[in-house]
């Protein structure tokens, strides 16, 4: 079981502004509990005992705050000096060391449910997935499509659009699980964009054109068991989700 995670909390946040004036978008706080603690809350509850997180913005603030170590979970940092020309496939590829060794991957935003965390982690086995609520419509997404077995046919980037409703159509949580195998080919077509200098995409661009090269399913999980926070609005809704924020 993987026992490593890989958080990517590089970026400005710039639609969470002001809240991001003065600090990283990680530490944006929901009733009181920053994103990034209650997600390394969450690994140590999952079994996870260490964690690479890659800072950039405000990464000071970060390293300060967290340190060495959270409970039982050993922190490392990589650090992403380009955060304001590249995106979160460059922050992943600057920690191909880290993610060869098969991880689970999360979005340095994400607000999530630890016993829903538990639960995906064992129920992967040696699958690699997304983490993935069912679409609903929404815009600036990523949502990916399946077969009946939930293996990932499609990823698609939505960008100032949403996309149809259907059958096994998912809204990627933020979070994969990304066993050793998988992980080791994605370090390699990360190295190919950046080669290319392909390097301001997100690394669900890179998935999508390389999903008849290795199997990627979908972990299904219920909306009320995340929010990814990239707006207020998002915050609010966080904020409405996790109410009592009865962690476990």
């Amino acid at each position: 079981m993987i026992d490593r995670a890989l958080i990517l909390a590089a970026g400005r946040g710039q639609r969470l502004k002001p809240l991001t004036d003065r600090a990283p978008k990680c530490l944006t706080e929901v009733h009181g509990v920053p994103i990034l603690e209650n997600a390394l809350r969450g690994l140590s509850s999952a079994g996870i005992r260490g964690c690479t997180i890659v800072a950039g913005y405000f990464s000071s603030v970060i390293t300060d705050i967290m340190g060495s170590r959270f409970g039982d979970v050993e922190l490392q940092y990589v650090y992403n000096r380009d955060y304001e020309k590249t995106n979160d496939m460059y922050s992943l590829w600057l920690a191909a060391e880290m993610l060869e060794q098969g991880v689970l991957l999360l979005e340095g935003d994400v607000f999530f449910n630890h016993t829903m965390l538990h639960r995906v982690l064992l129920q992967a086995g040696s699958r690699s997935c997304y983490i993935a609520g069912d679409y609903d419509g929404r815009r600036d997404e990523v949502v990916v499509s399946t077969d009946r077995n939930l293996r990932i046919r499609s990823v698609d980037v939505l960008t100032d659009r949403s996309a149809e409703i259907g059958p096994f159509r998912f809204i990627s949580a933020g979070m994969l699980v990304l066993q050793q195998n998988y992980a080791r080919l994605l370090s390699a077509w990360l190295s190919e964009f950046v080669r290319q200098g392909k390097v301001n995409v997100l690394f669900d661009a890179v998935i999508a054109e390389h999903l008849d090269d290795a199997p990627l399913y979908a972990s299904r999980i219920g909306h009320h068991e995340w929010v990814e926070i990239d707006t207020i609005g998002d915050l609010e809704r966080a904020e409405k989700t996790f109410h009592k924020l009865s962690q476990s």
